[in-house]
């Protein structure tokens, strides 16, 4: 997983406008690579608009620097930042490289995030495969719209100050004072959940699920529905049991693409014993069975893991890691990336002073048959 952040300002606003964010407070999301940059730093500033973008990146796919967001087009005019996975990247490169788009890296899913958008518009989000939140901003005309994928896997938290808008993948990046918003926290107690935009501070608010928002040259927002899963779907027989398997074993596959080594979460459950067995088919993956050593249920779990493992022809390799309730054991230290520089390449960072290990975890999600989420640090995983 990766963090994003950023502030847009629109006409004359206050010269602290661009401040309203903390990219530090998600340095855990993405310890390869942190970048921050103003929209002054650039070589063709844009008249009418000012912003500051952020990205902490966990790099899966196209480890170079070239991949490192804030990422730009050819001309400079748009800018990205992206948090999130997409599946079929290949297959839409190759049909925008067919529409003459030309790309620089060697197969960076953000670059091909990027150019969809410049090509299609809003119209790309019906033809992305994977999870996302991002923010795309149109430097020639004001423009700027974003959007979060079907499922709201990857967050996206925001707040809208007249003219200023400001972003993040967690709310406690986006910065000042701080309400409780109580309808919220009593519709969490009741119901284990915050619907719609709310979140449970006062002027936070989150982007839906299957919404993208758009905001004009003068600054006013909309946010608009693109998906519902009872509308426009023809819906899958159930009953087909082989179509269904088929599904599943495209959606595994899909997601087992990474530069980086996979993982998945066996918990000893249907689900991942699945998806387990579906990724270490052709491959040896690393299942992860986290337990808590005075938990009979979690023990239990971890018998049936090591259970499947024992199975015959079961490639995927055992750990096992006991989680300790101490402060010490869930700190995590992440490189510092300062002064970025840009370039025809993207974006340049120095290496982080400290690296985790990361893996990339496999979970099961009602949209695609899988839902993946990425974690840093040494066999563990975090939510999205």
């Amino acid at each position: 997983m990766c963090g994003i952040a950023g502030a847009i300002t629109w006409g004359n606003g206050p010269k602290d406008a661009l401040n309203g964010f903390d990219i530090g407070k998600l340095a855990y999301r993405g310890p390869d690579a942190r970048c921050t940059l103003d929209s002054s730093e650039i070589a063709r500033p844009p008249a009418e608009i000012r912003w500051k973008l952020a990205h902490a990146r966990l790099s899966i796919l196209d480890l170079a620097e070239s991949a490192n967001q804030p990422m730009a087009s050819a001309d400079e005019r748009y800018w990205l930042v992206f948090n999130g996975e997409i599946y079929n990247h290949r297959s839409l490169r190759t049909e925008l490289e067919g529409m003459g788009l030309t790309f620089r890296t060697n197969h960076s899913d953000s670059e091909v995030l990027l150019n969809a958008c410049i090509a299609w518009g809003t119209e790309a989000l019906t033809r992305l495969n994977g999870m996302f939140a991002f923010v795309l901003v149109d430097n020639l005309t004001g423009k700027v719209w974003g959007a979060r994928d079907r499922m709201g896997i990857k967050p996206f938290y925001y707040k809208k100050e007249g003219t200023t808008f400001t972003f993040a993948s967690e709310p406690k990046a986006i910065l000042g004072n701080r309400t409780v918003n109580r309808d919220a926290i009593l519709q969490y107690f009741r119901f284990l959940q915050v619907e719609g935009e709310r979140t449970f501070y006062e002027g936070i608010s989150k982007l839906p699920a299957a919404h993208y928002f758009q905001i004009d040259p003068e600054g006013n927002m909309r946010i608009q529905r693109y998906w519902h899963p009872l509308q426009g779907n023809t819906g899958r027989d159930l009953t087909d049991v082989s179509g269904c398997f088929d599904l599943l074993k495209e959606a595994v596959e899909l997601q087992m693409e990474a530069d980086v080594e996979v993982g998945t979460y066996l918990s000893g459950g249907l689900d991942s014993s699945i998806i387990t067995a579906l990724a270490s088919r052709d491959r040896q993956v690393s299942a992860f069975s986290v337990t808590r050593e005075r938990s009979t249920a979690s023990r239990q779990g971890w018998r049936s893991a090591r259970s499947y493992l024992q199975q015959p022809d079961q490639s995927s390799h055992q750990r096992s890691v006991v989680a300790r309730r101490s402060a010490g054991s869930q700190r995590r230290s992440a490189g510092r990336c300062e002064g970025c520089h840009v370039s025809a390449n993207g974006i340049s960072a120095p290496s982080p002073t400290v690296k985790s290990p990361k893996v990339r975890i496999s979970r099961p999600s009602s949209a695609t048959g899988v839902r993946n989420s990425t974690a840093s640090g040494p066999a563990t995983a975090r939510s999205p």
